[in-house]
């Protein structure tokens, strides 16, 4: 098949070549490796000559590594040629036809393999994730994902843990390998373990962490959204350093799984209880971020909207009417011509009583399906 493919190419070896060295140099380090492991078990008990030949041994291991390395740059290299897309799948059949070979190169016998070529390795994997073959590889071989979750943690190299977390990045880009994340053990130990992310002290590793978490939120099942939701009105309460990033960060994610079309039952189930509407009541009051109050906004409206309010947070809102109003009124105007944003605008109205009930009810049921609404005339008019 691999033969057949670049049979009619102009340059038929390059790439096939190229993959067969990779093999070949691979074929070799593993016999190397099993030689050397196989003499330092020994070594504590042989002669002097038998150990001078088992220090030979790791050096011949890494000498064939080093090797190896240089064959996976010559392989990286056939991408970024002016033809770049002529040889991809020759090189995703060559990568996934020997089922152990990838898997090795990219977790087993990584650390072997010299820094640079493992992330240029990693890098080719990215842009060959968009190809059905190898994300069917990745699919079937769990322990790539795992691998690398696992070093998105601090304690890691600041250089190979960007490399991972933009690795990682690439595989959760592919929905069909959500299932690596989500489901993994039952209990989604690779979503939770990156949610962890937004507990450290780096900045990268929370950003990471955000943008995964994201990308994957949709496909989470409705236990793990829940969960997710609760654990950001816990952010909401955290204060000292970083504080700022995994708030604004954790009310993105919360927006994006409250307004997603799919999750109408897990809205109706958070805007129903009032902890958190006082939980969000209380952050916007005590926030001094200005961008971060206007997100904060944006989930507040969700519960003002809402045409099902039961008595109990109807009489909360009314109770923090004053407060609510004055952090509004404190907000600097930004829309010369409507003079308020959209949201800000449905919550003064609620306050103030300004919109009629059919209206506001009209208005309120657009905002909770995510339909597209007119604002009121007094409200500027505009589309939301």
């Amino acid at each position: 098949m691999f033969s057949r493919l670049f049979r009619s190419r102009s340059d038929p070896v390059s790439a096939s070549s190229a993959i067969g060295k990779v093999k070949a140099t691979y074929a070799l380090f593993r016999t190397a490796k099993a030689e050397s492991e196989r003499k330092s078990l020994s070594r504590s008990v042989a002669s002097k000559h038998e150990n001078e030949d088992g220090k030979r041994s790791s050096k011949k291991v890494r000498r064939i590594a080093s090797d190896l390395g240089a064959a996976i740059e010559v392989l990286c290299g056939t991408l970024e040629s002016k033809d770049e897309q002529k040889f991809y799948s020759g090189i995703e059949e060559g990568l996934v036809s020997d089922k152990k070979l990838l898997c090795s190169l990219l977790v087993n016998d990584a650390g072997a393999i010299p820094c640079n070529s493992r992330q240029r390795l990693m890098q080719m994997c990215a842009v060959l994730l968009g190809r059905y073959k190898l994300r069917q590889y990745f699919k079937s071989h769990p322990e790539i994902a795992e691998h690398y979750v696992m070093q998105l943690t601090p304690t890691k190299n600041v250089n190979e843990r960007a490399h991972a977390q933009r690795f990682v990045i690439a595989m959760v880009s592919c929905e069909e390998l959500h299932g690596q994340f989500l489901t993994q053990g039952n209990d989604a130990k690779l979503f939770w373990s990156i949610f962890l992310g937004f507990d450290s002290p780096h900045f990268d590793v929370i950003t990471s962490a955000c943008e995964i978490i994201s990308m994957l939120i949709g496909s989470a099942n409705p236990n793990i959204k829940e969960k997710v939701i609760n654990k950001i009105h816990e952010m909401l309460k955290t204060t000292g350093y970083n504080a700022y990033v995994k708030q604004r960060m954790g009310l993105g994610i919360l927006l994006k799984i409250l307004t997603q079309r799919t999750n109408q039952k897990i809205m109706m189930g958070y805007l129903g209880k009032l902890d958190n509407l006082k939980g969000m009541t209380e952050f916007l009051l005590e926030c001094k971020h200005r961008g971060m109050i206007k997100d904060g906004l944006n989930v507040l409206k969700l519960f003002i909207v809402n045409p099902h309010k039961k008595e109990d947070t109807k009489k909360y809102l009314e109770e923090r009417k004053a407060s609510l109003t004055k952090l509004i009124d404190d907000l600097p105007v930004e829309e010369p011509e409507s003079g308020r944003s959209t949201n800000v605008s449905w919550i003064v109205n609620y306050f103030n009583k300004t919109n009629e009930t059919n209206n506001f009810t009209r208005i309120a049921a657009g905002g909770i399906t995510g339909d597209k609404v007119t604002r009121s005339p007094r409200a500027g008019g505009k589309e939301f």
